[in-house]
């Protein structure tokens, strides 16, 4: 089978780059790296069926938009879950001043009202706008059921985000070595017309 033409597979690719860094290696140590790195890229490209540039190209695309998604579900989830932990912490606020409020009612006389009030004034401030943000009534159980459910969903999304992230890191790695080693094509293809037209 053969290859279009100035189309070399991507393993070609990568041998070439890593060839080219070993010319200028200066130990033995960092030549076996670079198989290494060689060895592990070929496997993964290998297993994942991308043979040309455009597959890269196309499998790249494709992680850069699960990852957007993912992002958007953990924005999704952050900011439910901070709607939730604001209405429990206003339940908690409700519960904690209802007392309060209860007394003041309980007291007939205006001027006795007027004084509780004064003494209280921070403590009643707060109730009232536990109360007004609670316009929709108390629901902590369920509240506290969706957290954790979000909290679950949050660390499996990150999870994946974790997986497809190095994903993507080790493919832009290949995709940078194997545009350097283009690039070294088409400058000895320049260099070889300059020179000569026969081959």
């Amino acid at each position: 089978k053969l290859d279009k033409p100035y189309s070399p597979s991507l393993a070609k690719l990568l041998a070439d780059y890593y060839d080219s860094r070993n010319a200028g290696a200066w130990s033995n140590k960092a030549k076996v790296g670079n198989l290494k790195r060689l060895t592990s890229a070929i496997a993964y490209l290998e297993e994942n069926g991308l043979h040309a540039l455009d597959d890269l190209e196309k499998h790249i695309d494709s992680l850069h938009s699960s990852i957007d998604k993912v992002k958007s579900t953990l924005d999704a989830n952050k900011k439910r879950s901070k709607e939730l932990r604001s209405w429990l912490s206003y339940a908690e606020q409700f519960k904690r001043f209802k007392p309060l409020y209860d007394e003041l009612n309980a007291i007939k006389w205006k001027s006795e009202r007027e004084q509780f009030k004064a003494g209280h004034e921070s403590e009643l401030r707060q109730f009232y706008m536990a109360r007004r943000r609670l316009s929709d009534g108390i629901h902590t159980a369920d509240w506290q059921h969706e957290l954790a459910t979000l909290e679950r969903e949050n660390n499996a999304a990150y999870a994946k985000y974790k997986v497809l992230h190095s994903e993507l890191t080790k493919l832009l790695d290949v995709k940078y070595c194997v545009d350097r080693a283009l690039s070294a094509r088409e400058d000895e293809g320049r260099e070889t017309r300059l020179l000569t037209n026969s081959f």
